[in-house]
């Protein structure tokens, strides 16, 4: 990870992330509905999947881009296949 912006976005997600997930362990032990519960679970996965957004663009438009012009091709298998792994 190159960008020093990204670290501090990714680093202020991730915390929030966290306070997320703590809200998810006091609602259920708390006994919060299904519903509410669900609703906060999404809301998780969506903000780890917006992490997840970042970090790949930030790689392909560094690690892959720069490894792709110093000539590097495997650089590209191994994208695609944690690219794949990444989306399922």
């Amino acid at each position: 990870m190159r960008d020093g912006c990204l670290n501090k976005d990714l680093t202020t997600r991730l915390n929030k992330l966290e306070g997320q997930i703590k809200g998810l362990k006091k609602m259920i032990e708390e006994g919060a509905a299904c519903e509410d519960l669900m609703i906060q679970i999404l809301a998780c996965e969506g903000a780890l999947h917006k992490i997840g957004k970042k970090i790949v663009i930030n790689h392909l438009t560094h690690c892959v881009h720069d490894g792709v012009k110093e000539g590097k091709e495997e650089v590209m298998t191994e994208f695609s296949k944690i690219l794949e792994r990444f989306m399922k």
